[in-house]
């Protein structure tokens, strides 16, 4: 049918009613005349002849049905239904005649035996809705046989809660028709085919492309077609996978075939459990089926897939990138614009998934990648979407799918845009929102030419893991270089590889060398080897036959340095020329591959150096105090270094020194100092001290000592600690400080400075390493315990604002809790008093916080205080470090008795003692001993206004030299829940004016003050003399006392005040005027809901000054 002769009624979304519906004249009883807008019991009378829902509302499809069945009367089909329709109407049934027992009262049929089975009926139809053969009535979808077929099984499938409603599909376009769920048992469900079926009031050749999409609207599965059983089969490969106890959700789309006439109803599901091939039995309530959907006649937008120029074999080596495989565009239609959701493309060509990596779509028309694949899915497809690519009408824009090349030598590479003649595009037109069924002008829907890959390629670099220009020393397997043998393409066998070697200092000599391997550096393989070097060419050539994969493989290369070398001799190995040095070929292709580059790859130059290492103790921790009886306290720390050696360093022990300094008759000394055992950082964890010394290496030992003198600790490490060539280990001396230490003693620890004091050895050659410890530890001072400071903590902003009544928390105040630098110090308790009027009746309750952390909720006392008890470790205060406790109030209501507007607010940690907390060292009470520690003032108001200068109303610039220039705009925002009054005579807004000219005139200018409707609200009065201002240069204030009119601001708005001056006298060049609010607190007053309170809060909200801009008589 031609696309002109489809109806447009309606947007062409008129559901053609069938001739035969339901009803009998018998059940009609419709007397009104009938249209758009009716409403009632005769409209549902109707709409249930008409077959429609019933729901009593005469609409659009109620009309477009009526207008369809007039046609078919040879009435006039206006969708009006009159006297002429009703007498038609009543002359015989609309329809032919229903199922037995089938009513439009009832609404069911007895003989189909099916509780809720709706009646619809066709001419042709036995009386329980079904023809002979038929095993399903094609307008209900209900069985014909009276047989549901329920199954129980392994895995189940059900419909969907949001299975699609009831709706219209034009031709041409495609749709979701059902929603479905598949529900796995104990082991997974794997499916490789099932079968959709038709039902409805349609022909099969209505329907195309039948697919299964996953519930990201990704198609799953091959498209098909319904053979003459009304079924569709539909195959997955690979296999469709839910696993085990797992539930997921399927769409079955399809497509209406372009032509297709109005009014045909189709729905689509899975009849049986016998219609699904999978590995387990197959349980559920069948057919589960969608909602009827209806067909329209109606031009929606068009999107047509075709070719975008040639693509020819670019015969890409591996390790290409951005190989194009495939051109295309897609053109919009004129009826409307388009929207491009996903895209997808299917993998083509003899390569495997896996020699193809990033498949990118890439939109050439806008030269912009819309999204890249790592690597094709498991059913071979590449799917980008949320693409939302907008075409307007008639917009053509074209796209390129690009993919990196890996391997597959000789193989091929291609990508398709189709399955069969479906379009592997989604796309939604703009105006009606339908999906669109893609034009498919596409010659197969791949790129004109496979791309074929050629021969692999192996080039060689030197690794970036190849050891560092640097020192080694005597030894078996030493490495000396690391290559990276990087393959493309195809594996390669290498069945030659030249390895050169360079020698330096003494020199070192070829024989000095021996034992020569090649190893994979990842695994440790050996690869090849081991040979010794050539006595004339001083190199090695391993014929090993070594297979390398595509990839990366790192190869080491080792070899035995004799104990003979001297200090200072060098050795660099070299690959002296790769593209004759090394024999290679495809394993794939079996062609021979020549490597890059065609020069040399040397590795770096090693030198041969003894073992070294060096011993320090750091000046961490720093100097502090150490509670009596502290336990596990870090003393120091040192690192052994093995920055400058040739190997790595084994060290077995360490001599530990404890210098004391303690007050003489005493019998105090080093064995106060208890329980002492070294620590080392050898991994990235921590020890339970919180510290990053996480391994014991020592038994536990006791200092001795009881004088000032030096004693010292011999430890065997356990295990032997080694420390990397070119790295270092940090080590942490942890001990006791026994309870009967003295107070004021000192105890410095550190590694003795004795050569040979740490006993060290080459890991490779075991060679001694003689080394004299350097450093000295820090003077702990024995302490009996912490303290602890209270203080404003200065972050806190000390000018006093204004709070709100409100339930919100508020800020009232801010304490810094600082512990000195002897111990860690448990907050058990801390005590806030308010010492504001009134404190019994503000606050509601305090909210305790270290930074966004709540620490407890307080409701006050009746004296306003509130004392917060903490969880031990909830709140603990480092030594040398501290903690700020911010306080948060929830106020009452004001009253207006006990509670009244202006009240303060003023938190305090009031007396000694009202901050309590625990030494974690010492065990003993630190409490603070400030008294007074106040936080600022706050006043507390219903309301209060937020001022400031409209700079963009008032932009300042030139003067006009009148009696009414405008200088400035105030906004006044209302914070509160009451009105802001500033009343007349009893209230008050101060403006500075900063003026620049020379009273030419002698006369007094004035200022007066307006509202936005431009009502005076006051003419200034020179606050410092009689008279108002007399243009003479100065700064003057002027008082706005709203004697002439008051002006309130509700709560949440804001009004704006303008401030015209009298110019005229400020005629010379430069003259000028500008008005700015001074930080003074009677420079502002006001009052709430008309209360007299003369509330002044100038230098809170004028604060810092506000100025407005300059107005400037130009020159």
């Amino acid at each position: 049918m031609s696309k002109l002769l489809k109806s447009k009624f309606l947007f062409g979304m008129i559901v053609l009613v069938a001739v035969a519906v339901v009803a009998s004249t018998a059940d009609a009883s419709i007397t009104s005349t009938l249209r758009k807008g009716s409403r009632g019991a005769q409209v549902v009378e109707l709409q249930t002849a008409l077959g429609l829902n019933a729901d009593g509302i005469f609409g659009n499809l109620t009309k477009a049905a009526v207008a369809t069945w007039q046609a078919s009367k040879g009435l006039v089909a206006d969708g009006i239904f009159g006297a002429k329709s009703r007498a038609v109407f009543s002359g015989g049934s609309v329809g032919s005649f229903a199922p037995a027992g089938c009513t439009s009262a009832s609404g069911y049929s007895p003989s189909l035996g099916l509780a809720g089975g709706p009646c619809h009926a066709v001419a042709s139809e036995q009386s329980n809705g079904c023809q002979a053969g038929w095993l399903f009535n094609p307008a209900t979808g209900l069985s014909c046989t009276g047989v549901v077929n329920n199954t129980s099984g392994v895995a189940s499938v059900a419909l969907a809660s949001d299975n699609p409603a009831s709706g219209t599909v034009p031709d041409a376009a495609n749709a979701n028709f059902t929603k479905f769920t598949i529900s796995s048992g104990a082991i997974a469900t794997t499916i490789t085919n099932l079968y959709v079926t038709r039902y409805g009031l349609s022909i099969n050749s209505d329907v195309e492309n039948i697919k299964i999409l996953d519930q990201d609207m990704v198609q799953v599965s091959s498209s098909g077609s319904l053979n003459s059983n009304n079924k569709a089969q539909i195959s997955f490969s690979p296999a469709l996978t839910i696993p085990a106890n797992t539930v997921k959700s399927f769409y079955i789309r399809a497509g209406i075939v372009d032509g297709t006439v109005g009014g045909k109803s189709v729905a689509l599901g899975i009849d049986s459990a016998s219609d699904i091939t999978a590995n387990v039995s197959i349980g559920g309530s069948f057919p589960v089926k969608g909602n009827l959907m209806n067909t329209v006649l109606l031009t929606i937008g068009t999107l047509t897939a075709d070719e975008d120029g040639t693509v020819t074999d670019s015969q890409p080596d591996g390790g290409d990138v951005d190989v194009v495989v495939n051109k295309f565009k897609l053109t919009a239609g004129s009826t409307e614009s388009v929207t491009v959701r996903q895209i997808a493309v299917e993998r083509q060509g003899t390569a495997s998934a896996s020699d193809v990596a990033n498949i990118e779509l890439f939109d050439v028309s806008k030269a912009v990648s819309l999204g890249t694949a790592a690597s094709w899915d498991a059913n071979g497809l590449a799917t980008f979407n949320n693409l939302n690519i907008v075409l307007d009408k008639g917009e053509t824009r074209r796209f390129e799918v690009r993919v990196d090349i890996i391997g597959g030598s000789s193989l091929t590479v291609n990508a398709d845009l189709t399955d069969g003649s479906d379009v592997r595009v989604q796309a939604v037109g703009d105006i009606y929102g339908f999906y669109i069924t893609p034009t498919n002008s596409m010659t197969n829907g791949q790129g004109a030419s496979n791309q074929t890959i050629q021969s692999g390629t192996l080039t060689i670099t030197r690794s970036a893991s190849t050891p560092a220009a640097g020192n080694i020393s005597s030894g078996s397997d030493v490495a000396l270089a690391v290559f990276d043998f990087q393959v493309l393409g195809e594996p390669m066998k290498v069945t030659s590889i030249n390895v050169d070697s360079t020698f330096g200092g003494g020199p070192m000599l070829y024989t000095e060398v021996t034992n020569v391997k090649l190893v994979d550096a990842t695994t440790g393989a050996l690869l090849a080897g081991p040979k010794d070097l050539v006595v004339t060419t001083e190199d090695a050539t391993f014929t090993d036959v070594i297979i390398f994969p595509v990839g990366v493989t790192k190869v080491k290369v080792t070899a035995n340095i004799a104990s003979s070398v001297s200090l200072n001799d060098t050795i660099k190995i070299d690959l002296d020329d790769p593209s004759t040095g090394v024999v290679a070929k495809g394993m794939t292709s079996n062609d021979s591959v020549t490597p890059s580059p065609a020069s040399a790859v040397s590795g770096n130059t090693m030198v041969v150096q003894a073992a070294a290492l060096t011993a320090v103790t750091n000046t961490t921790p720093a100097i502090r105090s150490v509670v009596i009886g502290q336990q596990d306290f870090v003393w120091s720390t040192f690192t052994l270094s093995a920055s400058n050696s040739g190997e790595d360093v084994n060290v077995s022990t360490v001599v530990v020194e404890n210098t004391a300094t303690v007050a003489e008759g005493t019998d105090s000394g080093g064995e106060d100092v208890d329980n002492v055992e070294i620590w080392a950082d050898l991994t990235s964890g921590s020890s339970a001290r919180g510290d990053v010394y996480e391994t014991l290496v020592s038994t536990t030992k006791q200092f001795t000592g009881t004088s000032a003198t030096d004693t010292l600790l011999t430890f065997n490490l356990n295990p032997i600690v080694t420390v990397l060539k070119n790295s270092s280990v940090s080590f942490a001396v942890v001990a006791d400080l026994s309870a009967s230490a003295e107070v004021d003693d000192t105890f410095a620890i550190s590694l003795d400075t004795d050569e040979g004091d740490v006993t060290a050895n080459g890991k490779t050659t075991g060679s001694t390493v003689t080394l004299t410890p350097s450093g000295a530890g820090q003077a702990m001072t024995v302490a009996t315990g912490g303290t602890l400071t209270i203080s404003v903590d200065s972050s806190y902003n000390s000018t006093a604002p204004l709070l709100m009544d409100t339930s919100a928390e508020q800020v009232v105040g801010a304490f810094r809790l600082a512990a000195n630098n002897t111990e860690n110090l448990n907050v058990d308790s801390i005590k806030i008093t308010d010492d504001g009027t009134n404190g019994n009746d503000v606050v509601a309750s305090f909210k305790f916080y270290s930074g966004s952390t709540l620490l407890g909720t307080v409701a006050p006392d009746g004296s306003g205080n509130g004392e917060l008890f903490l969880a031990s470790g909830q709140l603990v205060v480092s030594a040398g470090s501290y903690k700020i406790v911010t306080v948060k109030a929830v106020l009452n209501d004001i009253d207006g008795t006990g509670f009244v507007n202006g009240d303060t607010l003023e938190v305090t940690i009031a007396a000694a003692g009202d901050v309590d907390t625990t030494g974690l060292a010492s065990g003993a009470a630190v409490d603070s001993t400030e008294e007074n520690v106040d936080a600022p003032t706050h006043t507390v108001y219903e309301a209060y206004p937020t001022i400031t200068l409209d700079l963009v109303a008032a932009p300042g610039g030139n003067l006009t030299l009148n009696s009414n220039q405008l200088v400035a705009v105030l906004k006044i925002y209302n914070n509160g829940d009451q009105d802001i009054t500033f009343e007349a005579s009893d209230s008050n807004i101060s403006m500075q004016a900063v003026i620049v000219g020379d009273d030419t005139d002698t006369a007094s200018e004035t200022i007066t003050i307006k509202d936005e409707d431009g009502n005076t609200l006051d003419i200034s009065t020179d606050a410092t003399v009689a008279a108002d201002f007399n243009s003479a240069s100065g700064t003057l204030q002027f008082d706005f006392d709203f004697s002439t009119a008051a002006l309130t601001v509700a709560p949440g708005t804001t009004e704006r005040i303008y401030v015209y001056a009298d110019t005229s006298d400020l005629e010379d060049d430069n003259d000028s005027i500008q008005i700015w609010l001074d930080d003074v607190a009677a420079d502002l007053e006001w009052a709430i809901d008309n209360d007299d309170g003369e509330y002044q809060e100038g230098d809170y909200v004028f604060k810092n000054d506000i100025f407005g801009m300059t107005y400037t008589n130009p020159t």
